[in-house]
């Protein structure tokens, strides 16, 4: 596995030597986003009920842009709808994934700050002495998901994802041409030996 073919010795890329060759890009639609997330979000138990069907049903996206307090994006739905794919299309699966990490983490520290402002000072003296640990079932929330998606920045530049788009480009051409010469040998060699 490689994010740079470019980089791979020749003498493995020939025929016979890897068998597949297999490109992952970004998400390129709204469904291939919705079924990332959904994916991902199986790695979860402590999601609500309702962030899941949000993920399913994609309104955690359009969520986001509700949320985000752009001015800009209230005024045109259009225009919020341009904002929103130049923000969303920018992440990776990697990215979706911190996002659901981020998601979390918040909803750990929100737990951990309500109940620190929750416990009183007897409590407190009573649990220092205490050591056994409570189990706690964490809730990651629509709210904790949109947050988290305003905050997680992709993990590739523009530029770079630019240069390694180029980088595979060539490298898919190569291929390609290669196959294609392959296949037109082949042809060719059961032409020739039809004739004899």
């Amino acid at each position: 596995v490689t994010s740079r073919p470019d980089r791979v010795d020749p003498a493995l890329l020939r025929p016979g030597r890897l068998d597949k060759h297999i490109y992952v890009g970004y998400p390129e639609t709204v469904s291939e986003r919705i079924d990332i997330m959904s994916v991902l979000s199986k790695q979860y138990d402590l999601l609500s009920m309702t962030a899941l069907r949000a993920i399913q049903n994609g309104d955690i996206f359009s969520d986001f842009m509700l949320s985000s307090g752009d001015p800009v994006r209230n005024v045109n739905s259009h225009v919020s709808s341009l904002l929103l794919n130049e923000r969303i299309n920018t992440l990776s699966a990697a990215d979706f994934k911190a996002v659901l990490n981020t998601a979390h983490l918040n909803a750990v520290n929100e737990y951990l700050e309500n109940r620190a402002s929750s416990i009183t000072n007897d409590e407190k003296s009573n649990h220092n002495n205490n050591d056994t640990v409570d189990k706690v079932c964490v809730e990651i929330s629509k709210k904790h998901i949109i947050n988290a998606l305003k905050v997680t920045r992709p993990s590739m530049s523009n530029e770079d994802r630019d240069f390694f788009d180029k980088i595979y480009q060539s490298f898919r051409e190569k291929k390609g041409s290669r196959s294609k010469k392959l296949n037109e040998d082949a042809i060719e060699k059961q032409q020739h030996t039809a004739l004899r």
